[in-house]
């Protein structure tokens, strides 16, 4: 994906690959505090493996971003059904397990709104969904937008 995204941007961007970059999503430590106008987490935060990876992404997200910035977050819900086969709960609230074992954070949309919120995010406008066929099953996808109203920076 990384090489994808980088060919897209070669005729916008002299240096794709300073743009483009592969990391961890709860280690933004290439970027200073307060460094983003907007960030885009577009089927991201659903593949953190817990709530403990979860929240660390969200904390440096908060992190890098201005106050007045912007997140958009697109998510997956628990009404998903990816592989045909229904999700398994596990011990750990919101962590689920995939037919291939995979496990996912899914969240519905107040509860996505409620998680970003602790981190000092306002929705723009209300947290909506869609819901997607899959080749197997569909996607109940949660699409937040929000501003920072409070700064999360803390070096």
């Amino acid at each position: 994906m990384v090489g994808h995204a980088r060919k897209r941007l070669q005729p916008y961007f002299a240096t794709p690959e300073q743009r483009v970059i592969n990391g961890r999503m709860d280690n933004l430590s290439a970027f200073s505090c307060c460094y983003f106008d907007f960030v885009l987490a577009f089927g991201v935060l659903h593949f953190a493996q817990s709530m403990a990876e979860w929240e660390r992404t969200l904390k440096e997200i908060a992190r890098v971003t201005k106050v007045g910035g912007e997140l958009l977050v697109s998510h997956h819900s628990p009404r998903s059904n990816l592989d045909g086969q229904p999700l398994a709960a596990t011990a750990e609230a919101h962590v689920y397990r995939r037919a291939s074992g995979r496990c996912q954070i899914l969240l519905e949309p107040h509860e996505l709104d409620a998680r970003v919120g602790q981190w000092g995010f306002v929705p723009v406008v209300p947290t909506d969904e869609v819901t997607s066929p899959t080749e197997r099953g569909w996607w109940v996808t949660v699409r937040g937008h929000y501003r920072l109203e409070v700064q999360g920076c803390v070096e």
